[in-house]
């Protein structure tokens, strides 16, 4: 999937080489049912850490925890004053008014909605949100947004880095794939925080759509943090290393008491550990913390590397020139293409493996209308060349990498015959998986679609609720985002909805007395966390259009031209997601 959603991969190995320890510290935090609540907002010890209560505890920082925090924190959608064209779906909301989505019911909403995403709600969120978007049409928002004063729920962000996930770690100068509005989150326009920000706006413009910097996008929702007074929630740079079921005493067992989940880590700046206990918890780790592996011998030889980032950090380090052995591409998604732009535009020769026919329906390059994506459709008219037609490229269709060896030697096997090719570099770029390592195996074969025992998005992706976004298996805990198959930004807000509404209403329902629908009316006070980390505003701190990825135009040696090029007449419907690759 290409790139929305995803937290960096930075902390993996300190957090496996701590968790042992950690969990031998101490007893587990069991709380008491009998306790009075004014008592039960006092931090509690394991070990040598304070422990403190959430409502709610989201493991990610990317667009879908963001999206989350946002309506948590008091912000409720509501149906506005215009008159939505699809008439039925009209009829509903305006019946309902002057109730917000988070009181209503989603499944009577979203009946009848088709879209992209195979998530209803989802749907029904891009619906009022971007309609006919897959037209070509920008058309004003249908959702407006109130703010409740005293209804926020007391929750806490954990992310890797700073805000936006996966974002901050893309190469910064590539454009998105998805137009740049598609991009924004609620009360934020994406244009005119951009126009706010700078003079001339770094928005590429391609035809009558438009495209966005990879870092300005970064950038746009780190600073949404801030602009929407939600950095109080967010804990950044803090790696989560457990999450299980707090082992509750004989008293406190009773099936009308909500089940616990303890959440443990540590900050990577501070280096000291956090712990969390929580009813409810939510995944929203995106998908790209771990490289796929081809899982062949040799993968691990310290030449053979999975990420694209690595051979810009290479070139940079004079490591990689145009006088080196050929490097070696494995993969046939967009991220193996921005390789192979990348590599022709420092003058590298390549040598591109992939399995698949390139004439396969299933390549992403198909989907991709030619006037608004020149630049990779050059790269698929190259995969389907002979090798001769363009100097220092060699495309291995319908080949498998088997072997690769000291001194820089891969084997490849294809349909007819086997071939072994001398590299400089091997560059496995086939996709990535999230990192859910602080779940426990049996846990992990528990939520997905089939005992496979790790989750992947599109063969073994976390079974959920289709309205609540609650795991089917697991009371309590939550996924969105590409864990659930929402890829695009413009989608997976559907599910902070879905998981928003779902809470609101199962409190209203548990507390018919209480006459209110706010979300947790007895819940216990919030409880200040003094270590989260913040980001200030900067205005000169973003790359300028001028820093576009250059891309290769055919020649060689290559040239220095921008992506800008080429019409497109606004009309075709775009079946990819936003920024990373599809293999």
């Amino acid at each position: 999937m290409r790139g929305d959603i995803f937290d960096g991969h930075e902390g993996k190995r300190k957090a496996n080489g701590r968790r042992g320890r950690e969990e031998g510290e101490g007893g587990m935090w069991v709380p008491n049912q009998s306790t009075s609540s004014a008592n039960n907002d006092k931090q509690s010890k394991s070990g040598s850490r304070e422990t403190e209560y959430k409502e709610i505890v989201i493991v990610g920082n990317g667009p879908s925890a963001i999206c989350l925090s946002y309506i948590l924190a008091g912000n409720w959608p509501y149906y506005g004053d215009s008159i939505h064209p699809i008439e039925f779906l009209h009829h509903r909301l305006a019946s309902h008014l002057p109730l917000s989505l988070l009181e209503q019911d989603l499944e009577v909403l979203c009946e009848g909605l088709e879209g992209r995403s195979n998530n209803p709600v989802s749907v029904l969120f891009d619906t009022l949100n971007h309609v006919d978007a897959d037209l070509g049409v920008e058309m004003p928002s249908f959702l407006q947004w109130k703010l409740h004063h005293g209804r926020d729920v007391d929750h806490v962000v954990l992310g890797r880095g700073p805000p936006g996930g996966a974002w901050q770690s893309m190469e910064q100068s590539a454009l998105t794939l998805s137009l740049s509005h598609w991009m924004e989150l609620p009360s934020l326009s994406y244009k005119e925080w951009q126009q706010r920000r700078l003079r001339s706006p770094s928005v590429h413009v391609i035809g009558k759509q438009y495209r966005a910097l990879v870092a300005d996008v970064a950038q746009y929702y780190q600073e949404y943090v801030r602009l929407q007074q939600l950095e109080r929630y967010f804990r950044n740079h803090a790696v989560v290393t457990s999450v299980c079921r707090v082992e509750l005493d004989e008293s406190s067992l009773s099936s009308d008491k909500p089940r616990y989940w303890e959440v443990r880590g540590y900050s990577t700046w501070e280096q000291t550990p956090f712990c969390y206990v929580t009813p409810n918890v939510v995944l929203a780790t995106g998908v790209s913390d771990m490289p796929n592996r081809l899982q062949v011998s040799g993968e691990d030889l310290p030449f053979v590397l999975h990420s694209l980032s690595q051979l810009e950090q290479l070139v940079a380090e004079k490591k990689l020139g145009w006088r080196s052995d050929p490097i070696m591409i494995v993969g046939a998604g967009l991220t193996a293409a921005d390789a192979i732009i990348s590599a022709r535009f420092y003058g590298l020769a390549v040598v591109h493996v992939f399995r698949r026919d390139f004439e396969d329906p299933d390549l992403i390059f198909k989907k991709l209308p030619e006037n608004m994506y020149p630049e990779y459709h050059k790269v698929y008219r190259m995969m389907k060349s002979d090798g001769g037609e363009y100097r220092g490229y060699r495309p291995y269709a319908r080949h498998r990498l088997q072997e690769i060896v000291d001194g820089g030697k891969v084997r490849v096997d294809g349909p007819n015959a086997s071939v072994v090719v001398k590299v400089s570099y091997v560059f496995v770029l086939i996709g990535s998986r999230a990192d859910l390592s602080f779940l426990d195996l049996d846990s992990q074969a528990r939520l997905g679609s089939n005992p496979l025992p790790l989750i992947d998005s599109k063969q073994n992706a976390i079974v959920v609720d289709a309205y609540s976004y609650e795991s089917i298996h697991e009371k309590g805990l939550f996924a969105l985002g590409p864990l659930v198959g929402d890829n695009f930004v413009r989608f997976l807000q559907g599910g902070a909805l879905a998981i928003a509404n779902h809470l609101n209403r199962r409190q209203a329902t548990s507390n018919p007395e209480n006459g209110e629908t706010d979300l947790y009316a007895e819940s216990l006070p919030p409880i200040g966390c003094s270590d989260r980390q913040s980001t200030g505003y900067s205005p000169n701190g973003t790359a300028q259009s001028s820093n576009a990825r250059r891309v290769w135009d055919g020649g060689w040696p290559p040239t220095y031209e921008d992506r800008e090029q080429s019409e497109m007449d606004g009309k075709e419907s775009l079946d990819y997601t936003d920024r990373k690759s599809v293999v």
